[in-house]
Formats: structure tokens, C-alpha cells, sequence
């Protein structure tokens, strides 16, 4: 389990700061300001814990200068903005406490919420982001039952979180087309497609040569493929080939292609989709 947060939890407040997060979040405890406000009855320091939450949310909000995501399974409505009896999102003076303090927007879905949205705007796969949503599920009835976590069932949540990590990557549009492209051209498992033979042949289909770098560079970090010098008549150049890793990927997610020549066929993209995805396809 520590493994899977390894390098993505922020450092540690001091005393001197801490002390000066109670200090506000009493203030605003006491004019009813959220978050945080519903668990002032807790007794000592337990009362502050989501108002840490929040506080370490502006500050990353901040730095990273991004709109942020929070998922969350917290109900109580210094949270959420509830409306006669339905939750409607989160509270507006939430979402205007971050732009007043980061400039950016902030968005909150609790975790089957969000795992939906996600599964059917890139096309996840079903059965490993069903696993993930009866995770949380799990969770949710363990919780509720007051049962706590055994080691065993942590174990577990580890083992499907780590295989659901190596299933279910996201990828850009750009990085779909060129991971798509390479694989077709790809003459043997073990064959490569020359990077200026890839600019060209997706530069024609519309891409720039920005996004198509860029493209590959991610494809490379993901180990989705993998480059190397090839030696050449006169000169040696640069090659890329799909490793097994991307062709696992591809083979998962291969209803997203075409993977048949169809007559009188009107551009959709190289995958075979319409069109690429753009900020405004986003949902959260």
C-alpha cells in the first residue's frame, strides 16, 4: 500500500502552522463557513481534520496553477450543496474560496461519480473499472458496518488498485492516433517505423508536428514505446516500435479502432472515433 502513494503526498504541515490553520479554521467554524465546520463537536484536534484537507487542496491548486479535482465519499453538507434533498455539487462558497485563492476552478465527485464519468469518456474498460467501483463499494458498506479494514481486505484493495493502475491509462486523442499508427505500420512485433516516417504520415492526417512530439514523448514516458537509432544506407536515424506494454493497451482497447476499410467513409480521426477530445468534452 505505501508503494501505491509513493511521491504523490504533499510534505507534512510544522507546529507553527498547524497552529495557525486552527486559529482560522475556528473563525470560520464559528460564522459557519465551509468546509469543515460540521465537525467542530469532535473532540481536540480531530475537528480541524477537513479543513487540513481544504487548506492543503488551495495550496496544491496554487502551485500547480490547474483546475483540481477532488473525489471524495464525505456526505455531510458543509461539503456539498444539497437541495431539497438532492446533492447538487459542491458548495458555491467552495468552489469561491479556491478561484479567490488559487485562480482556478474546482470541481468535486464522490468516487463511483467519478469513476463512471471517466469510464465512459475514455472508453475504460468495463470490467476493470467495475472492480474499481465495487471497491469502493466495499469500502463504502465497510465503513457504514463500522467493521474498520482487516489486513486482508487492504491487501486486496492494493493488489486490484495496482493491476487497475496498469489497465487502465489514460491517453490523449494524439496519443491514441500515433500509438495506433506506429502499431499499424509496425512490420513485426519486433519491427520499427522510422520518427520521420511517423511526422509525415500523421502530419497528412492533420496533426502538427508539436502535438505529434509531444505525443510520442508521453507514449515514451508511458513505455507505450520505445526508440532507438536504426542504421540506415548512408546515415543511421531514429525508429520507434510499440512495446509489449502498448500492444497490451491497444489489444484491450481495440473496439475503440477501425479495424476494417469501409467505403465511402467520411474522416473520424485514425482511431476511428469522432473527432479528437477537447476541454470542453470534459465533464469534470
Amino acid at each position: 500500500m505505501t508503494n501505491l502513494f509513493q511521491g504523490k503526498v504533499g510534505e507534512a504541515y510544522t507546529k507553527e502552522q498547524l497552529n495557525e490553520i486552527y486559529k482560522e479554521a475556528d473563525g470560520r467554524y464559528a460564522n459557519k463557513i465551509p468546509p469543515g465546520y460540521r465537525d467542530n463537536a469532535k473532540p481536540g484536534n480531530e475537528k480541524y481534520g477537513d479543513y487540513i484537507i481544504w487548506q492543503q487542496l488551495k495550496e496544491h491548486a496554487k502551485t500547480q496553477g490547474k483546475p483540481l479535482i477532488f473525489v471524495t465519499d464525505d456526505k455531510k453538507d458543509d461539503w456539498w450543496w444539497v437541495h431539497e434533498g438532492k446533492t447538487i455539487g459542491p458548495r458555491p462558497e467552495i468552489r469561491r474560496d479556491m478561484y479567490e485563492y488559487a485562480k482556478v476552478k474546482f470541481y468535486m465527485y464522490q468516487s463511483e461519480r467519478f469513476i463512471e464519468y471517466a469510464r465512459n469518456l475514455f472508453n475504460l474498460n468495463q470490467q476493470e473499472t467495475q472492480k474499481a467501483i465495487d471497491e469502493v463499494r466495499e469500502v463504502k458498506e465497510a465503513q457504514s458496518n463500522e467493521a474498520g479494514f482487516s489486513s486482508t481486505m487492504l491487501r486486496r484493495l492494493a493488489l486490484r488498485k495496482a493491476v487497475s493502475e496498469q489497465t487502465a491509462i489514460l491517453l490523449s486523442q494524439i496519443e491514441v492516433d500515433t500509438l495506433a499508427f506506429i502499431k499499424g505500420e509496425q512490420p513485426a512485433p519486433t519491427g520499427s517505423v522510422a520518427v520521420f516516417d511517423i511526422k509525415r504520415e500523421l502530419r497528412n492526417k492533420g496533426l502538427t508536428d508539436l502535438g505529434i512530439s509531444l505525443a510520442i514523448d508521453n507514449l515514451l514516458k508511458k513505455d507505450f514505446i520505445a526508440l532507438h537509432e536504426e542504421p540506415g544506407e548512408f546515415d543511421s536515424y531514429w525508429a520507434c516500435r510499440v512495446t509489449q506494454k502498448g500492444t497490451e493497451w491497444l489489444l484491450r482497447n481495440q473496439h475503440r479502432f477501425a479495424l476494417y476499410h469501409q467505403s465511402n467513409e467520411t474522416h473520424t480521426g485514425i482511431s476511428g472515433e469522432s473527432g479528437d477530445l477537447n476541454e470542453d468534452d470534459i465533464p469534470f
